[in-house]
């Protein structure tokens, strides 16, 4: 092991680099057998192995003090020791073969990974198969879709649907051309296959359940921030080909870039896996503030109620980067008030007869704003007794 002397200016400068900012962060011991453009930030005291012919192009981070091991003829400019605790001190660190690494940087003290809501559910009751371009589609009643043959993309609106699949020339294509807010799309799960595409024109948010499979592409190459896939109890999987550009946040899932594979923006996973050829470029967002996700819990979207109708409004927001400032609450387009401390909530009261819609818009810290999916709602007229009048 060639171990650097570093003094505290040096410590400072690595930590505080600007090329930290390309740092992938990950729960677990991560799998590398590929290309890592940045650097990982391992969580977990684990043992963790770069496997020959595996490059970073910077630092593996780690907790604690674990032993570093080389074997063959890695390259490695030495360890560097940070500021953090010095446990857990019982793991390793192995380069292996012609490996490449900059630094193994120890006593990193680890960073929490932000939560992802659930997204929301489906407004829609309808499942749908195309398979040729043209056709009509009343996006409200879409739950279920699956696009393929001649499709070609298909325009989708903002809103929460169920499980979205593609394949062939097939493809969604998502958000507003010249938005400035983002479009929240919700998912319970989502398949690219073939040479599918997930094609964005504005900036957006996606929200997903139960996972992510491409074999194609998704997202923009020049600006990998219009898209951020956010998901709450899967992961990301992308197969031979496929290219993904944007921000992926997996607390609980794994992000897998197969061989031949790219991955083009930030990681925040569970687990991580770069097979042999699969490429993961870290591109820092040091101006770029991130978007709070935001979901409104209540009511629930379709439900009825009676007039005078009386409930509460509820929400929920994260943010990824910083706080959430204020939660505001509409009726349609009026703003009925704002909530600034969780739990967020509105009361709403002596609605009549009639169709509502209401969604919940969250503000973070440095004031970038996401509006919910709108959710709609019926109040219906109270019953009225009969009219009874003797004639005879």
């Amino acid at each position: 092991m060639n171990k650097l002397p570093v003094g505290a200016a040096l410590v400072l400068t690595l930590l505080c680099s600007p090329l930290l900012g390309q740092v992938a962060q990950v729960r677990h011991a991560p799998i590398l057998n590929g290309t890592v453009e940045g650097s990982v930030q391992q969580m977990l005291g684990e043992t963790v192995a770069i496997n020959g012919g595996a490059v970073i192009t910077k630092d593996l981070l780690v907790p604690g003090s674990p032993s570093v091991r080389l074997n063959g003829n890695p390259a490695y400019a030495g360890t560097v020791e940070g500021a953090g605790a010095t446990a857990p001190r019982n793991y390793q660190v192995t380069l292996n073969g012609s490996a490449s690494l900059r630094h193994v940087v120890r006593l990193t003290d680890p960073l929490s990974l932000p939560g992802v809501m659930p997204p929301q559910a489906p407004s829609g009751s309808v499942d749908l198969t195309i398979n040729s371009a043209g056709q009509a589609i009343n996006w409200s009643a879409v739950r279920n879709l699956t696009a393929g043959g001649n499709t070609g993309q298909l325009t989708v609106p903002a809103g929460a649907y169920g499980t979205f699949s593609a394949s062939g020339s097939a493809g969604f294509t998502l958000g507003t051309a010249g938005a400035i807010q983002p479009s929240v799309y919700q998912f319970q799960e989502l398949s690219l296959f073939g040479a599918s595409q997930l094609q964005v024109i504005g900036p957006v948010i996606v929200i997903v359940a139960n996972g992510v499979t491409a074999s194609s592409s998704m997202g923009v190459a020049a600006d990998p921030s219009s898209l951020w896939l956010e998901i709450s109890a899967g992961g990301l999987t992308l197969n031979g080909g496929a290219s993904f550009y944007g921000y992926v946040t997996a607390p609980v899932g794994s992000v897998t870039i197969n061989a031949n594979s790219q991955l083009v923006g930030g990681v925040i996973a569970d687990r991580l896996t770069v097979a042999g050829n699969g490429v993961l470029r870290v591109v820092a967002q040091q101006t770029n503030n991130v978007p709070p996700s935001v979901l409104l819990t209540a009511p629930a979207s379709g439900a009825i109620f009676t007039a005078p109708a009386a409930f509460a409004l509820a929400a929920q927001a994260t943010d990824s980067d910083g706080s959430i400032a204020r939660l505001e609450f509409y009726q349609g387009t009026a703003k009925l008030g704002e909530d600034l401390t969780a739990p967020y909530e509105w009361p709403v009261s002596n609605l009549s007869a009639g169709g509502y819609t209401f969604k919940a818009r969250a503000i973070d810290n440095q004031g970038a704003a996401t509006d919910s999916v709108a959710v709609s709602v019926t109040v219906t007229s109270p019953n009225q007794p009969p009219v009874v009048s003797l004639t005879a």
